[in-house]
């Protein structure tokens, strides 16, 4: 049993660096393909542009902005899908379990949210006030 578990983390080790090179991989690409557009419609700009923005500024956006698009097609899309199927093996396992206790899981989950509705409207009014 001991062997199962460890060649099955060795498995996950092994398939989560390579997830996690493809997602790399594409997340330049991406951001690569954007500079260069938007590089590219920069200097498409008219010269009355440029004395309205400061070119520093434009290279400065250009570098951050693409940062964070990059940040968000590798890391947040990843743990966004992962979540998700951990989540539904988890419900999956909940039913298979017991269908009576993740019902009344459920349930008790429906009402705490219905009821924190109106709280989160409180103290939406509350912080704007």
């Amino acid at each position: 049993f001991m062997v199962l578990v460890l060649i099955l983390h060795g498995v996950s080790m092994l398939l989560s660096f390579f997830q996690s090179y493809l997602m790399g991989v594409s997340g330049e690409r991406v951001v690569a393909r954007l500079r260069t557009r938007l590089f590219a419609h920069l200097l498409s700009q008219e010269i009355a542009f440029f004395d309205s923005h400061k070119s520093g500024e434009l290279v400065s956006r250009l570098g951050s902005d693409t940062t964070l698009v990059q940040m968000g097609t590798t890391e947040a899309l990843t743990e966004t899908v992962v979540s998700s199927i951990k989540a539904l093996v988890s419900v999956g396992l909940m039913f298979s379990i017991s269908w009576r206790l993740t019902a009344i899981v459920f349930a008790v989950c429906a009402v705490l949210l219905v009821g924190s509705i109106p709280v989160s409207q409180l103290v939406g009014r509350m912080t704007s006030a």
